[in-house]
C-alpha cells in the first residue's frame, strides 16, 4: 500500500446514519447536507484528500474548536464507525478531532449560566447539542475502543485521552447545565 493512501471502510452509509436527513441539520456554515459528501471523502483513499475532508468536517462540526452544533451529535456517530475501522493514521487525525469537540463540551452551558435570565432560552437547544454530543460520545467509545485494542495499536494513547476528555466533559455538563428558564 502506497505512504499516500488511507484504509478505511465507508461502512457509515449501511449503519442508520444513512437514512438521515442531513440537510434538516445545521453546522457552522449552514446546512448539513456536504457533511456525507466530506464522510465519502474521508473514506476514499488518499491521505491528501481525507486530511483535507478532515479539516473541513471539524471546521463545520466544532466550529474553531471552540463550539459544538447541532450537527455535531451524528457526525461524531459516523466518525466513531470510520475510525474503528480505519488505518491508524486516519484513526488517531479522527480521535484528535473528537477529543477537540470533547474538550468544547461546556461552551453553549457557560454561555447560558453567564446570561441573563432574560437571554437563557437562546442557549436551551445549544445546550442540549452539547449533551447529544456528549451521550453520542459515551456510546461510540466502547466500540471503538474494542476496534484499537484488538490489536497492539499505537493508538490506545490516543483514545486514553479521548476517554479522558469525554469524562472531563461530563463532569463539566454535570456541574453547569440547568435548562430552565
Amino acid at each position: 500500500m502506497s505512504e499516500d493512501r488511507i484504509t478505511a471502510t465507508p461502512s457509515w452509509r449501511s449503519k442508520n446514519q444513512a437514512a438521515l436527513d442531513w440537510s434538516s441539520l445545521a453546522h457552522a456554515y449552514g446546512s448539513a447536507s456536504d457533511l456525507p459528501s466530506l464522510f465519502d471523502r474521508l473514506c476514499d483513499g488518499e491521505a491528501s484528500d481525507a486530511g483535507r475532508a478532515m479539516s473541513d468536517i471539524a471546521l463545520r462540526v466544532c466550529h474553531q474548536g471552540a463550539a459544538v452544533e447541532e450537527a455535531t451529535a451524528p457526525s461524531v456517530v459516523v466518525l466513531m464507525d470510520i475510525a474503528a475501522s480505519s488505518d491508524a493514521r486516519l484513526a488517531e487525525r479522527i480521535i484528535r478531532v473528537l477529543r477537540t469537540i470533547s474538550e468544547s463540551l461546556g461552551t453553549w452551558a457557560r454561555m447560558m449560566g453567564s446570561s441573563s435570565p432574560d437571554h437563557r432560552s437562546a442557549y436551551a437547544s445549544k445546550v442540549r447539542w452539547e449533551q447529544d454530543v456528549l451521550r453520542s460520545l459515551g456510546n461510540g467509545s466502547g466500540p471503538l475502543g474494542a476496534a484499537i485494542s484488538r490489536e497492539a495499536s499505537p493508538l490506545i494513547p490516543h483514545f486514553e485521552k479521548l476517554v479522558e476528555a469525554i469524562s472531563e466533559a461530563e463532569q463539566r455538563l454535570d456541574r453547569s447545565v440547568d435548562l430552565r428558564p
